[in-house]
């Protein structure tokens, strides 16, 4: 260790290091639970989109549950009751510093994919902001209450569920379907885990990553548990999880049947939004057949 290595080793020790695991996590890995943060989102552009295409069924609403609300944001179809059973619907978990409260330009691409669409605020996010602790495994639990919810409630069959994440939601989708089973799951801009993320952001200065972040969100060793379709998606130019240390080693533990797309000229930020056109129709076809 160099003298400068060192210096930084020292202060971190004796500066930062008595913060809990807790705290570290909602400071730095959970920001979209940071209420400085959320206090400066606008939410007119949602209602005004709304508002201003009538043709759009859409419903906020909140999962009732003792002491634990969830918001949710659905966009569903005209159909009858009995045809709901059938029909295809998208569950998302986003990324770590937005509601869908602000996520419009996310929601917009993935509810045009030939189904419906329902994603949630993680507890501790949007309106229930502040009230609640955000962690791993409360956003694992939070996924497993929106399944429950689509199934038991909403009526769709779990075999018609596509699990998709973005960034950190990616970590959530893992999990989700390694405990139930489900099929499908479409991660856009995965990483292998949080703990090899922030190895790579902190490995300069010789200081472990479990000493930061209590979260793990280990996705390399759960995609070995997963046998339903998988399809990845990244940006070859993503500076943030690098494609080749995160998207292609996944891909290469996950069991058939799997399919990865890496797009050039894109980077981390906005991905979904911004590469829409080139996967589109790729994700139109897994969604409805699983290949």
């Amino acid at each position: 260790m160099n003298k400068c290595s060192f210096i930084v080793t020292l202060v971190f020790l004796t500066g930062i290091l008595p913060l809990s695991c807790d705290n570290m996590d909602n400071m730095f890995l959970f920001t979209g639970s940071n209420p400085a943060y959320f206090d400066a989102v606008d939410t007119t552009e949602l209602y005004n989109e709304l508002r201003d295409n009538s043709d759009i069924r859409w419903r906020i609403f909140r999962i009732p549950a003792p002491g634990v609300p969830m918001d949710c944001f659905a966009i569903q179809q005209d159909r009858l009751p009995e045809a709901v059973a059938a029909a295809r619907v998208i569950l998302f978990f986003s990324g770590n510093d937005v509601s869908f409260w602000n996520n419009y330009g996310e929601w917009k691409c993935l509810s045009d994919l030939d189904a419906d669409f329902m994603t949630i605020d993680y507890r501790g996010y949007g309106r229930t902001l502040g009230k609640f602790t955000t962690s791993e495994e409360s956003c694992y639990d939070d996924a497993q209450r929106a399944f429950s919810y689509l199934t038991d409630s909403l009526g769709y069959h779990r075999d018609s569920v596509t699990l998709v994440g973005f960034s950190l939601g990616t970590g959530v989708a893992v999990e989700t379907a390694k405990r139930l089973k489900t099929v499908r799951q479409i991660l856009f801009a995965p990483f292998t885990s949080i703990q090899v993320v922030a190895n790579g952001i902190t490995g300069g200065y010789n200081i472990p990553s479990r000493w930061l972040l209590e979260s793990r969100f280990d996705n390399i060793r759960k995609i070995t548990e997963i046998d339903q379709p998988l399809f990845i998606l990244a940006g070859e130019d993503d500076m943030l999880f690098p494609p080749q240390d995160h998207a292609v080693k996944l891909y290469g533990k996950a069991e058939e049947p799997k399919h990865l797309m890496l797009i050039p000229g894109y980077d981390h930020p906005m991905f979904i939004t911004k590469s829409f056109r080139h996967w589109r129709d790729s994700i139109v076809t897994f969604i409805g057949t699983g290949e």
